[in-house]
């Protein structure tokens, strides 16, 4: 059986410093704040990857120094600060606790953004390996806890907790990446950016007419046969597609990929839950 050596020339370096600091529960509330720095830089990003092509040379563009690779994220802050009150705990409304048995949560980190290689509209590398980054961005989060302890009606610790989550609390939508050939978070350049002339002047027609041989021909059938007319495209319901109207289907296509907005932070989004503790 024939035997192979795969040999392997890259490498990579990590390194950073880690600083945190934190109080404790006490008083009723606590937090925890870490920042790192750090800094992973090498010649490829994968032990896989294949150096670029020179556009003008075709040869390999073996890179001459490291570069940062595609996981560098050299800057990261993280923060907790929790507040708690127990029974009989906390500010009171007329002699009555209002949190009593409260515990609430906020959470959060900022980061920069992480590298990329510019490329040009024909996916061509536009500059050095990583020497451009994505946008930084920031998350917010909040959870409050209300407890209400069952143990005087059905012994033991029972309690029941009722939980509201609230995700990207402060309702950050910005984008967080975007295409690299065209730096849009929306538009990549060329499947979100097509004209009329890039599409073929073919009218597609929902039935064939032996009489009418446009209606018959190959450019009617894809490799499995089945028609290209399309009936949601088909605007004015006439059982042909046209150019025009492929076109049409074609912008609405972009329209309902633009509004996902998977380049975008996603908006806030509240969760309540009710659990049974014995």
């Amino acid at each position: 059986r024939p035997k192979y050596q795969y040999d392997l020339a890259s490498y990579g370096t990590s390194r950073g410093i880690e600083m945190s600091f934190m109080k404790r529960m006490t008083n009723n509330w606590s937090f925890n704040i870490n920042y790192t720095i750090a800094s992973v830089r090498g010649n490829a990003n994968t032990a896989t990857q294949l150096p670029p092509v020179d556009p003008i040379t075709g040869d390999l563009q073996l890179p001459i120094v490291d570069f940062p690779l595609s996981n560098d994220l050299p800057h990261r802050v993280n923060a907790v600060i929790g507040f708690a009150w127990g029974k009989d705990e906390g500010p009171t409304i007329a002699g009555i606790p209002i949190l009593e048995n409260f515990n609430i949560n906020f959470s959060g980190f900022w980061q920069a953004g992480l590298p990329y290689t510019p490329v040009n509209i024909r996916g061509q590398i536009a500059g050095q390996i990583n020497s451009a980054r994505f946008p930084s961005n920031w998350f917010t989060e909040m959870r409050i806890t209300r407890t209400i302890p069952l143990t005087d009606v059905l012994g033991g610790r029972t309690a029941i907790d009722l939980t509201l989550d609230v995700n990207n609390l402060l309702n950050y939508t910005e984008a967080i990446s975007f295409f690299t050939t065209t730096r849009s978070p929306d538009f990549d350049g060329f499947a979100l950016n097509r004209q009329p002339s890039d599409f073929p002047p073919t009218t597609f027609y929902r039935e064939p007419d032996p009489a009418n041989k446009s209606t018959i021909a190959t450019n009617q059938y894809d490799r499995y046969g089945n028609r290209f007319y399309q009936e949601r495209i088909d605007f004015n319901k006439d059982g042909r597609v046209t150019p025009e109207e492929t076109f049409r289907g074609y912008q609405e296509y972009v329209d309902r990929v633009v509004a996902r907005r998977p380049n975008y932070q996603t908006p806030r989004s509240v969760f309540f839950a009710v659990s049974f503790r014995f």
